[in-house]
C-alpha cells in the first residue's frame, strides 16, 4: 500500500498529505480523525473547500495510560489515534476527552 495516516507515499507534494475531515462547533471549525472526536456537526472531507485542508499535524490525539499505574506521567502513558493502539493493560483517553479536562492528564 502506498497510503498511510500521514501522506500518499507515491506523490511527494502538498496534495500527498492525507485529508481529514472537520467538526463544525458554535467556536469555528476543528480538524478530527472521525465522527467519534467531534462533540458537533461533522463534515466530511472535502465539505467546506474554502477552509483550509486538514492534515495529520492538525488532528489532536487522544492518550493510552497503564491501568495499573496510580498516577500518569510520560513513563505510563503515550499518545494514539485511538483505543486500537493500546495494549491491554492500558486505558484509552480520546482527544475530545483530553481536551476537555480540567487538570493535565500528566503531571
Amino acid at each position: 500500500t502506498t497510503c498511510s495516516i500521514i501522506k500518499d507515499d507515491t506523490q511527494l507534494t502538498y496534495n500527498s498529505l492525507t485529508p481529514y475531515p472537520y467538526c463544525s462547533l458554535d467556536s469555528g471549525y476543528k480538524c478530527v480523525m472521525d465522527s467519534n472526536e467531534c462533540g458537533g456537526t461533522f463534515l466530511a472531507v472535502g465539505a467546506l473547500p474554502w477552509l483550509d485542508p486538514c492534515f495529520c499535524h492538525h488532528i489532536p490525539t487522544g492518550m493510552c495510560y497503564l491501568k495499573s499505574a496510580l498516577i500518569t506521567t510520560e513513563s505510563t502513558s503515550f499518545c494514539a489515534t485511538s483505543d486500537y493502539d493500546c495494549p491491554d493493560d492500558y486505558f484509552w483517553q480520546s482527544a475530545s476527552i483530553l481536551e476537555n479536562r480540567a487538570d493535565p492528564p500528566r503531571i
